[in-house]
């Protein structure tokens, strides 16, 4: 019989997947905007410190703790999680890696507060198929990696595909592998024609001679912002429930400290996506608006 520790911490859960998934709807931008303005910038960067504060609080109270507690500094790892989408979006080389590095600093200043932690007491930095966890204290300082499951077969499956070409600098400005397709236009869920997709923490972009014109930049910042909304749903929100899921297995304490399934990340991205249509998505809008730059 299940102890009522556990069955209230399963119904507070519950909750708050919930109540985060009316948040993603309500604190996002609309894909009208063609280039930020001072005010529309004020609301976007509001939202993700709100979106960071109450997904702090919210992992407290599922936790038992004072929900009020989390979101001061969840909302400051928010913060920092919008500034590294911006940054995604610049046109310096590197602009994507920095933005990555950045984002994924922010979320996981909102996994630390959530989980009780300093607020940069673990940062996890994602490198391709690669997690780097770096644990900052300074009486066990450290770095240690995790292989991500996920990603590591989703990438082999892309370089085994002869339809597609590893491109190796954008790869490296956008801090994630980036693949071109070759003599094809990739299809979206709906079967219309688009430019580029982002999946597992990569992107894949459409054969640009078979493509209409359009502007190249602004397609990969769209994609580099996919990459750095990963990062939340990833470090503080997937990853926290697989950590534990996980850790209730025999030796999954051993197993966490190696490997990253991404089942739990595919489960509610999966979800999100079922849920809701493409013009109803609000990471949707917010890589839209972001994409054009300052």
């Amino acid at each position: 019989m299940p102890k009522p520790r556990t069955v209230d911490l399963r119904r507070r859960t519950g909750r708050a997947v919930a109540i985060v998934v009316l948040l993603l709807l309500l604190t996002t931008p609309g894909r009208g905007a063609a280039q930020a303005t001072l005010s529309q910038e004020l609301v976007v960067a509001g939202a993700n410190t709100l979106l960071g504060g109450l997904t702090s609080g919210i992992m407290r109270w599922v936790r038992g703790e004072s929900f009020l507690e989390g979101v001061w500094g969840g909302a400051l790892g928010g913060g920092v999680h919008y500034a590294g989408k911006r940054i995604s979006t610049a046109g310096f080389p590197g602009a994507g890696l920095a933005g990555t590095m950045v984002g994924a600093a922010g979320a996981s200043m909102v996994r630390n507060v959530g989980m009780g932690h300093g607020m940069l007491e673990y940062v996890t930095l994602p490198l391709g198929p690669i997690v780097l966890n770096w644990r900052t204290t300074p009486d066990s300082a450290g770095v240690s990696a995790r292989l991500h499951v996920g990603r590591a077969i989703f990438l082999g499956r892309l370089l085994l595909n002869d339809d597609l070409r590893f491109n190796g600098a954008e790869s490296l400005s956008a801090g994630t592998p980036v693949f071109e397709a070759r003599d094809r236009v990739i299809e979206g869920e709906s079967g219309h024609e688009i430019g580029g997709v982002e999946m597992w923490g990569t992107i894949t972009l459409s054969d640009r001679g078979l493509m209409p014109p359009l502007d190249y930049g602004r397609l990969l910042a769209h994609e580099r912002v996919h990459v750095v909304q990963e990062t939340l749903l990833n470090i503080a929100w997937a990853d926290p429930i697989e950590d534990w899921l996980v850790s209730r297995l025999p030796y999954g304490d051993v197993v966490n400290r190696y490997v990253d399934f991404g089942g739990v990340y595919m489960a509610l991205a999966g979800l999100m996506i079922l849920v809701l249509p493409y013009e109803y998505r609000p990471w949707e809008d917010e890589a839209a608006y972001m994409e054009s730059g300052w």
